[in-house]
């Protein structure tokens, strides 16, 4: 580890080609979920196989969310975003268009949805909008990775924020 005490994710040298495979989705999983238990005292509980189950019936779900929420189904956050239980997902499915789900909510109420294994920003009413990542693999592993780098800290209540050695230089 460096002295800093900070991990640094090397980008060089032996750098992955193609999709995650299903064990380094499920690792990506664990090192979101080991950070917020250190960072934000999160006390992890995984969603039940038969809600996950559920909600997969409604509609597709990428392997790399259904990774996420057997690790924790609550208490996760995407910078402003907290993760979504699939059980309250059920439940939102009708005001959200086919093929998206819907997985984390802002405080306005804005989600961030999967559709066609893409990840977006959805506003009830206006429907789909930005498309954030071409994967939710991709996407996922992106974020743990910047949490790894310790370019966000945990502020209880308002999610991830960026910190201010990881933001860009404004100038002088």
């Amino acid at each position: 580890m460096p002295p800093s005490g900070k991990i640094e994710v090397a980008e060089e040298g032996n750098k992955r080609k193609g999709e995650m495979t299903p064990s380094e989705m499920r690792q990506c999983s664990k090192d979101i979920v080991a950070w917020f238990t250190q960072h934000a005292d999160l006390d992890a509980k995984g969603a039940d196989q038969s809600v996950i189950d559920e909600l997969s019936k409604k509609r597709d779900l990428p392997l790399a969310l259904e990774e996420l929420w057997r690790e924790a189904c609550t208490g996760i956050w995407f910078e402003g975003y907290e993760l979504l239980h699939p059980q309250s997902i059920g439940k939102m499915l009708s005001d959200v268009d086919a093929p998206y789900v819907p997985f984390a909510r802002d405080i306005d109420d804005a989600l961030l949805v999967v559709g066609d294994d893409a990840v977006y920003e959805y506003e009830m009413g206006d429907g789909r909008g930005d498309r954030l990542e071409s994967s939710v693999a991709d996407w996922l592993e992106a974020y743990r990775n910047k949490l790894l780098e310790g370019r966000f800290e945990y502020m209880d209540g308002d999610g991830c924020v960026e910190t201010m050695a990881s933001a860009p230089s404004r100038g002088k």
